[in-house]
């Protein structure tokens, strides 16, 4: 049977399907003789569809693609949207399947659909209608069920959408059912609603049935149940279904988006975890993600976290063509350089020149003129750009004589052209020793400068590496110093020090001189770092008695500063002053005004941080003061810098936050990146403490950004630590957890002592989160150890405030006290009552607890509007509805519910709606209470879902709160049902 028009090409076989909008035909496609499927309208469409716009959508999203999870379209360029032609899928939908008993099959199923989804969410496609109607299945199923690749199509993009494109281009919301949450209710679809989707796709093939649709048929109410009912768990309908599959499903079901997996890679690791053989990494590669890629640039953004060296063998191998760029990476995906990450292809080692390549490159130059050969020849020898393909091929094939007689042409002329770097690699190849360390150190100075550290080790290392193998490492000692500081400026404490010793170690037959007594000096730092404190005084007396012997007042003068530092953090306090105030009086002398500024800034550094906060804010106003006078834009951003710590220390958030973003501005105009990650790191921190988690990340995502731009690994660590702090206070464990471990791989390269407190400290807020009161204390008692070993008093009383939170001995709040008066920190002695009421109420001692509120409701005005106020208020809150003064406890109870969720902490905004709840329960606000318990119950849900083991989610389950949370809804539910069946007027 022929059609018209377009249709005329196709001869109409069989109908294999029909639905809402559209049929589809097995057709026999012209004079070829093909056979692919016609979809096309319906003869009478519905009403308000529009086949055309469902069509032109599928095809601008996935209509050229060749991905072997999607079912393929065939229309040609030219063709028009009066239907689709698409591939011939023989196998089954998903939907015909029904319940799978075979464990092993639906794994395996369930992971080649999320690889599928996972293709997308790469090249940000958003499906939009995901159900079993729409995936379908090989023909031979026994085979999935093996370690072998096969492939689930997904069809029908009708209702999809691009990330970066407004949700209003969809022409739809979804099938009933299968839409999430967060599409019922905003219309908002996402990569994270097509999971849920496969949450529910995943019940219903492990249980044969739909986790929210039974005999129901009305939208509204299946929505509804969506919404805010609760699937029965799915081991119960499917026991022979594994713990860790169970709670895959229940997670990709969750009502939050955000307490769900949060990509399907993570879906593909969590089922194969579960027993999943399915390959899903052979189906996620490069020539698939970056099939529609066109430029070299794109391609290359999209490989996350390349190296510089990797990037430059990339351009060297490709020559910057896309086409070769896309061979390469397939290549090296064989390989298994390549793998896939969340963000996309990366690479985890050398590149893999691919043969094909090569050989295309040799013959091109075996067809070139004898000229143009010599020529090239040339090139090699004397062109020192790693990028460029055949001077890397031709190279190793040149005679040693001839190298050398080219290099020492080119050297001069690209030494006078300030081309250091190459000038240092020429004058290598032509064996001068003298000029290559010459080059090197011009070459490795600028790009220190740049911040390109891994280049500038680079170019000292080729001369290193040549002077060692000549014997002649002497002669450039320099280099060896240069390679030592910057290693030191990185982070890299190990590699500094064992430049530094291989430095000293050259002095066993050569003279003291100021490069080795400096060397002394930067082994003293590297000792502090690493809280050798001894080690490292003993290299800063080795460099002031060499000092002393030349007569080097003014770097005799600094040296002693750095000895005040390293006492200060072997807690000697006495030696810390007495040598500052030695190099004080040396640089008076001297007149060096810069040099006072700075020794008076790090006295007042000091003595703020011993908790002399008056005597240390006077010291740096004088220094900002003379800094000031001096008109050195760096210093005054340094000084502003410590005074907006100060003032946080101080508790004035406001003036803190003003000082650190003045400082940030001036280092910003100055172009200082090393002092803006200071900034950035303070401003954060006073942000965080603030309750600006907004603005804080907003600033901490810069600063994580630089530090890793800059390969700064403290200043990594400051950031990830304050995005834990973040991830913790918005109630989603599983993210603070990454960011631990981030930290503790980080920490293994660094050594500092404020985070062997701080970390400490951050793991038992968390564990005291989770309801685990003994491992918080024990962290507690660690963190202290440290600070008190160390002297340090700010961090002394950071920990004995935590440890007041969990122990309700009187003797903590004394100690607490105590310490906040000797630093000066009244916010603290307020805050230390309140934790000490909180204390009580969690060991259950409501009596003593009832006693401190008087005084809690006087100093209630004197809170900070900070990040640690709602928390304090509920403690205020609770005590005062145990009294019976309701009134008061609502109206304090709504302005904390909504100052929580301003600030987005989920613990405490949970704590106040439940609060709100017991109110109108003791008012008789049956329903109102009821709603309320049940909205907090859903956020504990969203935040037990998210912890990462089970102990920590039944830590979290027996809190006292939450016990009670529970046990209401189950008794007002059956109150409210009584009510009901009574026929009670408020619920009809």
């Amino acid at each position: 049977m022929k059609q018209s028009g377009d249709e005329s090409r196709f001869h109409l076989m069989e109908r294999l399907g029909r639905g809402g909008t559209a049929e589809v035909f097995r057709v026999r496609v012209g004079t070829s003789g093909r056979e692919a499927a016609l979809k096309r309208p319906l003869p009478v469409p519905e009403p308000g569809i529009d086949f055309h716009l469902l069509a032109s959508r599928e095809l601008s999203l996935i209509g050229t693609r060749r991905f072997p999870g999607l079912v393929r379209i065939l229309n040609g360029p030219d063709d028009s949207t009066d239907y689709l032609l698409l591939e011939i899928c023989e196998g089954k939908t998903l939907d015909q399947l029904g319940r799978i008993t075979d464990l092993a099959l639906a794994l395996n199923l369930l992971s080649a659909v999320a690889a599928d989804l996972e293709y997308l969410r790469q090249l940000k496609i958003i499906h939009g209608d995901l159900k079993p109607q729409n995936i379908f299945l090989p023909v031979e199923l026994d085979r999935c069920k093996s370690d072998k690749l096969f492939f689930a199509k997904l069809s029908d993009f009708s209702l999809g959408r691009y990330e970066y494109e407004p949700d209003t281009v969809r022409v739809g919301l979804g099938t009933v059912g299968y839409m999430a949450p967060e599409t019922i209710i905003d219309s908002r679809a996402s990569h994270l609603s097509d999971l849920f989707a496969l949450g529910v796709i995943a019940y219903q093939m492990l249980t044969g049935k739909h986790p929210f649709i039974g005999s129901e048929t009305d939208p509204m109410l299946i929505n509804a149940r969506v919404r805010e009912e609760e699937p029965l768990p799915l081991d119960q309908l499917a026991p022979s279904v594994s713990k860790p599959l169970a709670d895959l499903v229940t997670s990709l079901l969750s009502k939050s988006a955000d307490q769900r997996p949060q990509t399907a890679l993570a879906v593909c690791r969590s089922l194969r975890a579960a027993g999943a053989t399915y390959p899903f990494e052979k189906l996620l590669r490069p020539k698939y993600l970056l099939e529609a890629a066109s430029e070299y640039q794109v391609m290359m953004n999209s490989l996350p976290g390349l190296s510089t060296k990797q990037t430059r063998q990339l351009e060297m191998i490709t020559a910057k063509s896309p086409s070769r760029l896309r061979l390469t990476l397939e290549s090296n995906f064989r390989k298994g350089i390549v793998s896939i990450t969340e963000n996309g292809p990366a690479l985890s080692g050398n590149v893999y020149w691919p043969n094909r390549l090569r050989r295309l490159e040799l013959e091109q130059f075996s067809r070139r003129s004898l000229r143009e050969k010599r020529t090239a020849v040339c090139d090699a020898a004397t062109n020192t750009d790693s990028t460029n393909a055949l001077t890397s091929l031709l190279l190793p094939l040149l005679r040693p004589s001839t190298i050398k007689r080219f290099a020492l042409r080119a050297a001069p002329l690209a030494e006078r052209e300030n081309r250091h770097a190459s000038a240092t690699q020429l004058y290598l190849r032509a064996g001068d020793l003298e000029s290559a360390d010459r080059c090197a150190y011009q070459a490795a100075s600028l790009l220190r400068g740049e911040h390109r550290a891994k280049e500038a080790i680079f170019c000292l290392n080729s001369v290193l590496d040549f002077a060692a193998l000549t014997g002649k490492i002497a002669q450039v000692r320099e280099l060896l110093m240069l390679r030592g500081d910057i290693q030191k400026e990185t982070g890299e404490v190990d590699d500094a020090l064992a430049t530094y010793q291989s430095l000293v170690a050259l002095y066993r037959d050569l003279s003291p001189d100021k490069l080795l007594a400096e060397t002394y000096r930067d082994l003293g730092d590297l000792y502090k770092m690493k809280q050798d404190s001894k080690s490292g005084l003993d290299a800063l007396n080795q460099a002031v008695t060499i000092y002393q012997q030349m007569g080097e007042e003014f770097e005799l003068s600094r040296t002693y500063n750095n000895i005040g530092n390293a006492y200060f953090y072997a807690g000697d306090l006495g030696n810390t002053l007495r040598y500052y105030r030695s190099a004080l009086r040396i640089q008076r002398r001297l007149n060096a005004p810069t040099e006072v500024a700075s020794t008076l800034s790090n006295m007042g550094s000091v003595y703020c941080l011993v908790g002399n906060l008056t005597r240390g804010t006077f010291l740096l106003e004088k220094s900002l003061e003379l800094k000031k006078e001096l008109g050195d834009a760096g210093e005054i951003a340094r000084t502003l810098n410590n005074l907006g710590y100060l003032s946080y220390l101080r508790g004035m958030y406001d003036r803190g936050i003003e000082q650190l973003q003045e400082s940030l501005e001036i280092n910003q105009r100055i172009g200082s990146q090393k002092e803006i990650l200071y900034n950035l790191e303070n401003l954060t921190m006073v942000l965080l403490e603030a309750g600006h988690l907004r603005d804080a990340l907003k600033f901490l995502n810069q600063g994580l950004a630089l530090a890793v731009e800059l390969n700064h690994r403290p200043h990594q660590i400051a950031f990830q630590h304050s995005l834990s702090q973040v991830q913790m206070r918005l109630g989603k464990p599983r993210e603070f957890v990454e960011c631990l471990e981030k930290i503790e791989s980080l920490m293994q390269h660094v050594e500092d002592l404020q985070w062997n407190v701080q970390i400490p400290l951050t793991k038992a807020m968390y564990r005291l989160m989770l309801n685990d009161r003994e491992q918080a204390l024990e962290l507690t008692h660690a963190a202290l150890s440290v600070a008190i070993a160390q002297n340090v008093k700010p961090l002394q009383l950071a920990a004995e405030m935590l440890r007041s939170r969990i122990d309700p001995d009187p003797q903590r709040y004394e100690q607490t006290t105590a310490l906040a008066k000797e630093c000066g920190k009244s916010t603290d002695l307020l805050v230390a009552l309140y934790n000490r009421a909180e204390a009580l109420l969690e060991a259950g001692q409501l009596d003593d607890a009832q006693q401190l509120l008087p005084r809690l409701a006087e100093l209630s005005e004197q809170i900070p509007h900070y990040i640690e106020r709602p928390r304090l208020i509920n403690v205020l809150i609770e005590l005062m509805l145990q009294r019976g003064d309701l009134a008061k406890a609502r109206n304090l109870a709504i302005q904390n519910r909504d100052e929580s969720r301003t600030f987005g902490l989920m613990p405490e905004h949970t704590h106040a709606i439940t609060l709100l709840g017991m109110i109108e329960s003791s008012n008789g606000n049956i329903e109102q209470a009821y709603a309320n318990y049940r909205q907090a119950l859903q956020i504990v849900k969203g935040i037990a879902d998210g912890t990462t083991c089970d102990r920590d989610r039944s830590l979290f389950q027996e809190k006292r709160m939450v016990r009670f949370l529970v046990s209401e809804i189950r008794r007002l539910g059956q109150v409210l049902g009584q009510k009901q069946r009574a026929g009670h007027p408020a619920l009809r």
